[in-house]
């Protein structure tokens, strides 16, 4: 598990009028006098096949990910890749391991 302390400060706020979500960012280091506050996105037109490589609009550390990804299950936003939380998975896995010990070893113990 990643320890890091992440600065991002990440809410999310459900906006029935717009539609969506609002997303508001910002680096808070409590060292640091000021903070830095995430501004739009800008998108930009390109011609298709430029040939123009396509820079990332950001970069971040995993444990800022980690921030995003809560705030967003927080706002009742899940993966539709149909995975379940490793937690689950996990007990999961213990309980059918558990049924295989019980079918299979009453089994030979009958036999």
């Amino acid at each position: 598990m990643n320890n890091r302390k992440s600065y991002l400060r990440f809410f999310i706020n459900k906006s029935w009028d717009k539609g969506g979500f609002e997303l508001f960012g910002m680096f808070d280091n409590p060292d640091h006098p000021d903070i830095s506050v995430l501004h739009p996105i800008q998108m930009e037109s390109k011609k298709r096949n430029s040939g123009e490589q396509v820079k990332p609009f950001a970069i971040a550390k995993p444990e800022d990910l980690q921030v995003i990804m809560d705030e967003l299950w927080k706002a009742g936003i899940r993966p539709d890749c149909g995975e379940g939380h490793i937690g689950e998975l996990n007990a999961t896995n213990r309980h059918l391991e558990d049924m295989r010990t019980l079918v299979f070893e009453n089994k030979t113990d009958k036999n």
